[in-house]
């Protein structure tokens, strides 16, 4: 749900935006304390909150407010979802890794369109979300290898 945030926010890789970086080999620091853009965000005062998004242009800054609200008025299970890409479980990054490659090889025309419907489910709630994939409107709008990436993309933000 917050992938997109975070990449407002952060500049860094996510699903929605770029492709997700392969894990580093070896085992993970030992201790190594993993925040997320949220905690970032929280640990700021309102001040600095509001100097933070100063550094976006107007469009982008609404966009992050919105999201910024939308993510305050979830309840509290949907907020304890996966917020990053790491904090995936590995069958769910690796399903986001294929569902990536495939958007790769759309045709270039067709990839905006997908991307406009991929951030439109991700800021959806579960139920909304589904019910916009088994729509009539998605099944004429998307060719079935559509479908499937966007119905791949759906699952990994369903991840917990």
């Amino acid at each position: 749900m917050l992938l997109g945030l975070a990449a407002s926010l952060l500049g860094q890789r996510t699903m929605g935006h770029l492709p997700p970086k392969a894990p580093a080999s070896g085992p993970p620091a030992a201790g190594k304390n993993r925040r997320t853009i949220i905690d970032r965000w929280n640990r700021m005062s309102p001040e600095e909150q509001q100097k933070f998004l100063a550094k976006f242009p107007p469009d982008k800054r609404k966009k992050v407010e919105e999201q910024l609200n939308h993510y305050k008025n979830l309840p509290p299970e949907e907020r304890s979802r996966p917020q990053t890409f790491s904090q995936l479980p590995p069958e769910k990054q690796n399903q986001a890794r294929r569902a990536w490659a495939q958007y790769g090889r759309l045709p270039k025309d067709r990839q905006p369109m997908l991307r406009d419907e991929f951030e439109n489910l991700r800021t959806m709630p579960q139920a909304e979300r589904s019910a916009r994939i088994n729509s009539d409107e998605f099944r004429n709008k998307y060719n079935a290898n559509e479908q499937s990436i966007l119905r791949d993309f759906s699952s990994v933000l369903s991840a917990k």
